[in-house]
């Protein structure tokens, strides 16, 4: 008999970290037959069509709105709005899945906030429960401190969020980085990387240092670009530009602080991608 994995993440189709894990994880399992796949898909509503996509079964987290109501009565105000933000995680409807389905195994795999809700569960220790959290900073969450003390399968997405916690006495705690779909990335060759570059007006002779992020202001932009100041004064024989992979109308005013760093704008490439054709440049 198979056993059942139900998945707890961000919908396989989502266009996110979390939902290319998705996707890499549960595709690559559904390929060997070996198992019975089930994912319960973070912020999808339970009617969402796109679920029916996917080739095994699912379902999603945010409850119909017509039982929002019922799911919220004789709650105090704050306690209801905190409640309420959580449905989208999962938490309204976890227990109905986890009795329906049974699963062998369990995988909560998103921010401590989005599962920690889960360990508390009368189910949570009677099966194979795993908890697969980012922490992509120092001091470590109390919330994640808590979990970690309480769940045997507590696993991190960073190495440095697992040695934080090994000082503190959780050694049980793995690292388990983010899976890729490795068909999908591929060296090119000398002369496809020398058409790209003429393409899109870049020398064939410059270094390029690329960095592929959303511009929240919890990102160390600042720092990058002083960083790059200094790589370019160390370097002025190098023909060197910076790749800004990101949105510039959110977050970080980084034509301001270019200036403020003395970094020269033409330096800075970014991409434009077309909204009607998706062609890039």
């Amino acid at each position: 008999m198979k056993k059942k994995i139900l998945f707890q993440s961000d919908c396989a189709t989502s266009k996110t970290g979390f939902g290319r894990n998705s996707k890499a994880i549960l595709s690559y399992l559904y390929k060997t037959n070996k198992y019975d796949l089930v994912q319960y898909c973070v912020s999808q509503r339970e009617e969402d069509p796109i679920l029916k996509r996917l080739p095994w079964k699912t379902y999603g987290t945010f409850p119909l709105e017509g039982n929002v109501p019922k799911l919220l009565e004789n709650l105090e105000p704050q306690e209801a709005e905190n409640r309420k933000k959580l449905f989208g995680y999962g938490e309204a409807l976890l227990d109905s899945v986890i009795e329906k389905e049974k699963p062998d195994v369990y995988f909560a795999v998103q921010d401590i906030w989005g599962i920690d809700f889960a360990i508390d569960r009368h189910w949570f220790s009677k099966i194979d429960s795993v908890l697969w959290t980012t922490l992509d900073s120092v001091p470590i969450l109390e919330s994640a401190v808590k979990a970690a003390k309480k769940v045997k399968n507590f696993w991190v997405w960073s190495e440095f969020a697992e040695r934080e916690l090994h000082k503190m006495g959780h050694t049980h705690v793995k690292t388990y980085h983010g899976a890729i779909d490795g068909s999908k990335f591929y060296r090119k060759s000398d002369e496809e990387k020398l058409a790209l570059r003429e393409k899109h007006g870049i020398n064939h002779d410059d270094f390029i240092v690329g960095f592929v992020f959303r511009n929240q202001l919890r990102k160390s932009v600042p720092n990058l670009l002083q960083g790059f100041k200094i790589l370019k004064d160390s370097n002025p024989d190098l023909k060197t530009k910076l790749l800004l992979h990101t949105n510039w109308q959110e977050g970080w005013n980084i034509q301001k602080i270019c200036g403020e760093s003395g970094v020269d704008i033409k330096d800075i490439l970014t991409t434009y991608v077309c909204k009607s054709c998706r062609g890039y440049e």
